[in-house]
């Protein structure tokens, strides 16, 4: 069984001074992110308008998974930046800036339940969409079966980042 367990950029210095958690979440980047990295998402990252997510084993005491989500989209103010899975820009969107499982659990089919987890904390705050760019084109497949689509790309700064960086993906919440 597992946990998602939400924090706001305020209790920042309180996650900071747990330092069983703090450590198990700078190690969480495994070789992809170094641990100057990890710190780096919690210090300047982690802001207002954002929360942390920990995917937790039961319990609380070991991570499997963590998660920097956006509060609000972050498009573009041009009109033709329309997410072309959800033909609206008025919707919604829980924008998911960084994914990663813990080195401790990839393989380990531990993703899927996090992406359950992230539809679930959408869904209950109100957010029609879930919207994140997949750097991985394995992980993106894991993505797309699980109803995430790739989005069209526009014309327009954002857009153009997830061209030259990675694939945008989106999934509309039922």
């Amino acid at each position: 069984m597992t946990e998602l367990h939400v924090y706001p950029p305020e209790d920042k210095y309180e996650l900071i001074s747990n330092e069983a958690l703090y450590s198990q979440i700078l190690s969480a980047g495994g070789t992809v992110w170094s641990e100057e990295m990890m710190e780096s998402l919690v210090i300047d990252y982690f802001e207002e308008g954002t929360r942390l997510l920990l995917f937790m084993n039961e319990g609380g005491r070991e991570l499997i998974g963590f998660s920097l989500v956006s509060l609000t989209d972050h498009t573009c103010d041009d009109s033709s930046n329309v997410c072309a899975v959800c033909s609206s820009k008025s919707e919604k969107c829980l924008y998911v800036r960084l994914l990663g499982i813990h080195p401790n659990f990839r393989g380990q089919r531990k993703l899927e339940p996090f992406i359950d987890s992230i539809r679930t904390f959408a869904k209950t705050n109100g957010y029609t969409c879930i919207r994140l760019t997949s750097l991985n084109q394995k992980v993106g497949s894991i993505y797309e079966q699980h109803n995430f689509s790739y989005e069209v790309p526009n014309n327009t700064c954002l857009n153009m980042k997830a061209v030259l960086f990675g694939r945008r993906l989106c999934r509309k919440l039922i």
